[in-house]
């Protein structure tokens, strides 16, 4: 490989997208490397970092389909405090889209420099997403990032005036193409022109983007003043219950959740049936004798034994309490239900 070949930084999700985006540049010559960047908010990461089982990520695979080397970085803890106060709001759900771009731009600008290349790809269509692909926001994203003319999006080069790429004559403007709005039709034909078959769904499977996550976050950052990424990626497992403005309770909903929640219960207050299946439950805050007495017959109805009265176990501090109730009407239940 010759020393002066030009290099650029990929941003790849493994997606359709972000495939074709790399391979069109790859195509005109230029030497691309995929940064593939985990916020820990896609179903796949959320369920490896709790130790669930998960299917593969088929970014791997995707990137040994175009052909380019892969770098992956997780970033979640540079994500936390975006997600926790983005600076442009919410998007979809609890998505902070824009400011999610910013520092994916940000990290892809100091790979960049890292490893000596002279430009970012993205696999952005004008127009796909309604927040964070619009003209004004797209400039926005990039100015903020510090990457003004330095952001090729192949897909849809021919809607924005010549990036330095362009100018500079590494990449052909008349071989970028022209793709706006929502339909798939022509990354589908190209897809199947470069017999692509491993590409993951739009979107990536953002859990942030799913309206029951979302909810469940919006009443966390509401109740709770100090979060971590553990609170938020505990948002995926289990039913959640606002017992109060002080507690919640979380029910794993099968064996893996309550595993889950076992390990990652630390100093926090517990309950469980005693001496048959069925929910374990972690209290964020601590329950007082009415909130443990709601929490107990809430549980109690997702136990394997509801009817009659249940005794369940209630564990602080290692000093365990045994409550017997009877189970809550499922209406009542729903009264509480995040």
């Amino acid at each position: 490989m010759s020393g002066d070949k030009i290099k650029a930084v990929a941003l790849f999700s493994g997606g359709l997208d972000s495939m074709l985006a790399a391979k069109i540049v790859m195509e005109q010559g230029v030497e691309v490397v995929g940064l593939h960047l985990d916020n820990g908010m896609s179903a796949v990461s959320i369920r490896r970092h709790l130790g669930l089982s998960a299917d593969e990520s088929p970014v791997d695979a995707a990137a040994s389909e175009v052909g380019i080397e892969l770098v992956k970085r997780e970033i979640y803890n540079e994500f936390l405090p975006v997600l926790l106060s983005p600076s442009h709001g919410y998007g979809s759900g609890a998505n902070p889209c824009i400011d999610c771009r910013i520092l994916m731009l940000k990290k892809a600008k100091e790979f960049m420099e890292e490893i000596g290349a002279s430009f970012v790809i993205t696999g952005e269509v004008l127009g796909q997403r309604p927040m964070s692909q619009r003209p004004s926001i797209i400039k926005l994203i990039e100015r903020e990032a510090g990457l003004k003319g330095l952001v090729l999006r192949p897909l849809s080069a021919k809607y924005f005036p010549p990036t330095l790429p362009e100018k500079e004559g590494w990449v052909k403007r008349d071989e970028l193409l022209d793709i706006r709005g929502r339909s798939r039709k022509r990354q589908l034909e190209l897809a199947e022109h470069h017999g692509f078959k491993t590409f993951s769904q739009p979107a990536g499977g953002c859990m942030l983007t799913d309206e029951s996550f979302s909810r469940k976050f919006f009443d966390l950052t509401e109740h709770l003043e100090k979060i971590d990424i553990e609170d938020v990626w505990l948002l995926y497992v289990g039913r959640h219950f606002r017992i109060s403005s002080t507690v919640k309770l979380i029910l794993g909903r099968n064996e893996e959740e309550n595993e889950v929640l076992v390990r990652f219960r630390g100093e926090r207050p517990a309950l469980w049936p005693e001496g048959y299946k069925g929910p374990y439950g972690l209290f964020y805050g601590d329950p007082d004798e009415i909130e443990l007495l709601k929490s107990a017959r809430i549980l109690a109805r997702y136990s394997k034994k509801n009817y009659g009265r249940v005794t369940v176990l209630f564990d602080k501090g290692g000093l365990a309490q045994k409550l017997c109730v009877a189970p809550y009407e499922p209406e009542e239940v729903e009264k509480y239900r995040i």
